[in-house]
């Protein structure tokens, strides 16, 4: 009724910044500077077992398993995986808890984005290792291309971080999830993306964008969708 004490509700931020790892080797406070942690795969393709320190959230990346590592993955509280190709078993498929991730191949052809677009995928990974800093417009129409494709989540794994400036191009496309392989990174630029991600408003629905067109000085052409005005342009007079 207007007392009590007010809390101040967290925003989910509009990007996830996801951090690639080998199951042993990295220090263990790596994924305090990254919302999410993934696993490498072993040797041949096999999930790795280990639960990476001080992750809330986790996964694994794969293009071999079988139902036992899969049950493995579960119990260990893994909560996504990753396949990384189309040799990866169909048993990748099977209906469980665990989210699920595909990385995109480099060409698409439009009946393999309608199958990839009807399997029970969570989310897209795109590849952008050659993205550059700051993104031109060849380069956004490039990535657009992809994530027009496809309606699920879409995560971009990129060599470096984008710019400040970049950061509202990527969100409207929209990427949901920024990946970096953290043993290539200078936490301190991951704490900054964070921080500049938290501080970016959600993305606007497309129907908020509204085109402003010049209007027409003497044109006999109409605006899309409307009819013309029957008395719309009849100077004479009807003495």
């Amino acid at each position: 009724m207007g007392f009590g004490q007010v809390h101040e509700r967290k925003r989910n931020p509009v990007m996830l910044v996801v951090g690639l790892l080998e199951s042993s080797g990295k220090p263990a406070d790596a994924l305090s500077h990254v919302d999410i942690g993934l696993l490498r795969s072993k040797k041949g393709g096999r999930p790795a077992s280990a639960v990476p320190d001080g992750a809330e959230m986790w996964g694994v990346s794969l293009s071999d398993c079988s139902p036992a590592d899969l049950d493995t993955l579960k119990e260990a509280g893994c909560d996504f995986i990753l396949i990384e190709s189309g040799s990866a078993p169909g048993i990748t498929l099977r209906d469980d808890d665990l989210a699920r991730g595909f990385v995109l191949p480099e060409t698409v052809t439009e009946p393999r984005a309608h199958a990839i677009e009807d399997m029970p995928f969570d989310f897209l990974l795109l590849r952008g290792h050659d993205v550059e800093w700051p993104l031109t417009l060849a380069q956004v129409l490039a990535i657009q291309e992809k994530v027009s494709m496809y309606s699920k989540h879409f995560f971009l794994e990129l060599s470096t971080p984008p710019s400040v400036d970049d950061l509202p191009l990527l969100r409207d496309m929209p990427v949901s999830g920024l990946v970096f392989d953290l043993a290539s990174q200078d936490m301190d630029k991951l704490d900054s993306l964070r921080k500049a991600i938290s501080e970016l408003e959600p993305r606007k629905p497309k129907s908020e964008h509204i085109a402003l067109l010049p209007s027409n000085a003497g044109g006999g052409h109409t605006a899309p969708g409307r009819e013309p005005d029957p008395d719309e342009g009849d100077d004479d007079d009807d003495d």
